[in-house]
This record gives structure tokens, C-alpha cells and sequence, in this order.
């Protein structure tokens, strides 16, 4: 291969050298060269985005005479004090500046706006440290719908991905963050929730994180194990959320020695009502249950809640997603020990399906849950992806 000038981003000389890319530029009357790596379409990619930021350095006097900034094995030969670090704000303002002139206004008037809106809201600046991705997803997901973020997260991970070409992060920590993102869909302007369920391995790691704290904040007033016994209770019963929350000790019913729930209403944002089908049921207890009941703290409060909130009233499902069901599932989604982030509504998928899979008619389950036939497989039933049909024995000769 020939060596030669392939092109120039403002500057920069972007050329061919004995089989590799060379970036090579003068700046205070010293000519300076760069080789980035291999000829190949990743070399010529990484090539351009240096160019781009070394052209801009030096518009902006930021350009670093020794070529550590640009290139990394020249960190270790370096005196300087190392840079500091990089956030997610840095490089997004970077990647600003180094794709303006290629990305399309309407593009930067839309889509990079939308981004800084929504990373104005972020006041917490630890949030945007690349350790903290999964947290500062959770805030996001408090201010903004899915279909928003997925957005956002687009422009982040395009952000992160041109970081890690340039070496300036050795990975990108927001590339998987849009498979962790609530699976909602909408039809219509309404939003649904998905029928996806927790798998059995995935309900022992969340209730092993509440009950011992794995993700709290030593400087939390509020423990997460104080809301086990909540989170207990709705993966044995698939109550909806706002059930389990108006549940009181006196719904417990005993009659022909068998132990029932006394499920006849619901709490929701600050008003107690019915159940949303209108009518009372009785949940049978089963052993299982009836032990971990027994198990539960009876903390004193007005209303004799079984699970009263830390300050002693219901519950209010929506600071209660936000402050520990949310953080403490991304968290184990990014930690890989469950497979997907769902809300906290879904354990009442995974415990009709569960309770389908075991044989369990659809007729009984819909009467115990508080649901008919039709919502259980429209809306509750969740496939079996790891399903594999039987052998039928029809084939007659191989």
C-alpha cells in the first residue's frame, strides 16, 4: 500500500504510513504525527474522531503538547499528573463538539436538546460518574417515559462508544442500559404493561436484596429490609400492589380450620377503595404462606396495617418504585444476577403463570387472583421461552 493524504479534518492530515493510519498536524510551528493502528474501517474510524478532537483543541487551546491526552501508551512515559476523570457530562459535551459538523442541525436542535434537558433534571452530581449508569437510570426513569430514554440513551451510547474509540474510557457503561428499561408498550396513546414474568431464580435474588440490604446507601435513614416482608407477601400472592398495601390484620379470616385473606380493597394514589374488580374475594393460606405471615412484625399504626410505611400510613406505591423497587432491581439486572428489569406489578404475572405451569386451571386462578379467564392469558400469562415441544413419534423411517 502507497502512503498518502487520505483526507484532512480541519488541520489534521489523516494519511496512510507503512501499512497504518497516521495523523500528522503542525501547531506553534512543530510538526507532530500520530499513528493510530492498522489500515481497517475501525482504525480509519478511531483515526477520524482524534483528528477531530485534536483539531479542536487546538481552536480552543486545549490542545496537550505531549500527546497524552491523544494517545494513551504515552501515559505511562508521562510526569504529568493525570487527567481528570471523565464523567458522562464530559463526554457528552466532547461529543458535542467533535460531531457538530457532521450531524445534522435538526438533529442537535431536537435530539442533543432533548438530552441536556434531560440530564439538567439530574441534580445529584454523582449520578453522572460512569459508575453510577444503572442509578442514573433509575433517577431518569422517575422524570421520563421509557420511550424517552430509549431516545436519550441512543445519543449517550453513540457519545460513549466515540469515548472508547478516542481511549479516553475503556468501556462504555450505558451499552446495555435500554434492554434494562421497564418492556412497556402503548397502542393507542394507552400504556400496557408486558406480560414477561420474573423467573424463580430472579424472585429469590430480589427478595435476598431486600432482606439483606445488599444495595443500601450507609447513609440512608431507611432500611431496604424493612419492606421485605412486602415484597414477600406479593411474590406468594400475586396481589395487585395496591391490595397488599390496604391488607390489614384483621383480613385475616379463619373458618372450617382453613386460613383466608379477606382481599375487599385497595390503595392508590392517597384514596382507599374497592378492588378493582368491585368485589371482595377470599385468598386461601396455604402453609407456606401461613408461616412466612407469622413471621412478619406487627408494627403498631392507625390502620392496622400489615405493611405500614416507615412513617406509619400506607404505603404510596410511587415513591415506593422510586426510592427502592427501582434502584435495587437495576442494580441487579446490571450486576447480572436476574435477567431483566420489570416493575414491581409483575410479580403478580409471575405468580399466575407460575401457578399455570403447575397445572393450576385458569378458571381457579382467576378466582383467588381477582381476574377472569380472558385477562389471565390476554394480559398475565407470560410464554415459556425455554420451552421445547415434545417428540410426537409421528415420523414413520428416517
Amino acid at each position: 500500500m502507497q502512503n498518502g493524504l487520505i483526507e484532512k479534518v480541519g488541520k489534521i492530515a489523516v494519511e496512510t504510513f507503512k501499512g497504518s493510519y497516521r495523523l500528522r498536524w503542525t501547531v506553534n510551528s512543530k510538526t507532530q504525527t500520530l499513528t493510530i493502528g492498522k489500515v481497517s474501517k475501525e482504525s480509519l474510524k478511531v483515526a477520524n474522531a482524534k483528528a477531530s478532537q485534536i483539531d479542536l483543541d487546538i481552536m480552543t487551546g486545549n490542545y496537550d503538547e505531549t500527546l497524552v491526552k491523544y494517545d494513551a501508551r504515552r501515559a505511562a512515559k508521562s510526569i504529568q499528573s493525570p487527567t481528570q476523570d471523565e464523567t458522562l457530562l464530559t463526554l457528552w459535551e466532547s461529543y458535542k463538539a467533535i460531531s457538530k459538523k457532521s450531524v445534522a442541525l435538526t438533529t442537535q436542535s431536537e435530539q442533543w436538546s432533548q438530552v441536556d434537558r434531560c440530564l439538567s433534571k439530574i441534580k445529584e452530581p454523582k449520578l453522572f460518574e460512569l459508575k453510577s449508569a444503572s442509578d442514573l437510570l433509575a433517577e431518569l426513569l422517575n422524570h421520563y417515559s421509557v420511550s424517552t430514554i430509549e431516545r436519550v440513551l441512543t445519543d449517550i451510547n453513540a457519545a460513549c462508544n466515540l469515548a472508547v474509540d478516542m481511549e479516553k474510557i475503556e468501556k462504555n457503561p450505558y451499552r446495555k442500559l435500554k434492554r434494562f428499561l421497564p418492556d412497556v408498550i402503548t397502542k393507542g396513546g394507552e400504556t400496557e404493561r408486558t406480560k414477561q414474568s420474573f423467573t424463580d431464580n430472579d424472585l429469590k435474588n430480589i427478595l435476598n436484596a431486600f432482606k439483606t440490604n445488599q444495595f443500601q446507601n450507609i447513609n440512608s435513614p431507611y432500611s431496604h429490609s424493612y419492606y421485605y416482608p412486602f415484597i414477600q407477601f406479593c411474590t406468594l400472592t400475586g396481589c395487585r400492589p395496591g391490595e397488599a398495601i390496604a391488607i390489614t390484620w384483621d383480613d385475616i379470616k379463619v373458618k372450617d380450620d382453613k386460613t383466608w385473606l379477606n382481599i375487599n380493597k385497595s390503595y392508590s394514589k392517597g384514596i382507599l377503595k374497592t378492588p378493582k374488580t368491585n368485589e371482595s374475594r377470599l385468598f386461601p393460606v396455604n402453609d407456606e404462606l401461613l408461616r412466612v405471615i407469622e413471621s412478619f412484625p406487627k408494627i403498631p399504626n392507625e390502620n392496622n396495617l400489615m405493611f405500614p410505611s416507615v412513617r406509619g400510613g400506607y404505603i404510596e406505591q410511587s415513591a415506593f418504585s422510586k426510592r427502592y423497587w427501582r434502584p435495587i432491581v437495576l442494580k441487579l439486572v446490571t450486576n447480572e444476577l436476574i435477567e431483566r428489569y420489570l416493575p414491581q406489578y409483575n410479580l403478580r404475572h409471575s405468580y399466575i403463570t407460575r401457578l399455570i405451569r403447575l397445572g393450576v386451571d385458569v378458571a381457579t386462578v382467576g378466582r383467588i387472583c381477582g381476574t377472569s379467564p380472558e385477562m389471565i392469558v390476554g394480559h398475565y400469562l407470560s410464554p415459556n421461552d425455554d420451552y421445547i415441544p415434545p417428540n410426537l413419534g409421528l415420523i414413520l423411517s428416517l
